[in-house]
């Protein structure tokens, strides 16, 4: 794992500016799955955390930088009905945990129109 404490550190400075400040605007729904993160041709497991219609949390043993934009496929099950998410995504935060890394993604493209419309249902 990459150095927690000094990635810790440099957040805790930051976030002194927003603490006590929730910065989704979306609704989130728990989400447990397991999916695989592109980036820059690499490719990282990770374990989903919850999930919106406008994006998703996930759990990395990988850190990731702010404003990066990568690849995420993960399954989600929907009244019985499984669907691949395949998506564009852009990282909004990054937070070191005992876990791993924390990591906020915002959906940029969702390839698939039904896709994006499971997603929604399963936020019902």
């Amino acid at each position: 794992m990459e150095d927690c404490q000094q990635y810790q550190s440099d957040k805790d400075e930051m976030s002194n500016q927003q603490a006590g400040v929730d910065q989704r605007k979306l609704v989130r729904k728990a989400l447990r799955s397991r999916g695989v993160l592109i980036l820059e041709g690499q490719a990282f497991q990770f374990d989903t955390v919850d999930i919106g219609t406008g994006g998703v949390c996930i759990l990395s043993v990988r850190q990731l930088i702010t404003g990066q934009n990568c690849r995420i496929e993960f399954s989600l099950s929907v009244q019985g009905r499984k669907f691949d998410i395949v998506a564009q995504a852009k990282v909004s935060y990054c937070i070191c945990g005992r876990d791993g890394f924390r990591i906020g993604m915002q959906f940029v493209e969702i390839s698939d129109k039904a896709c994006s419309s499971a997603i929604s249902l399963y936020m019902r």
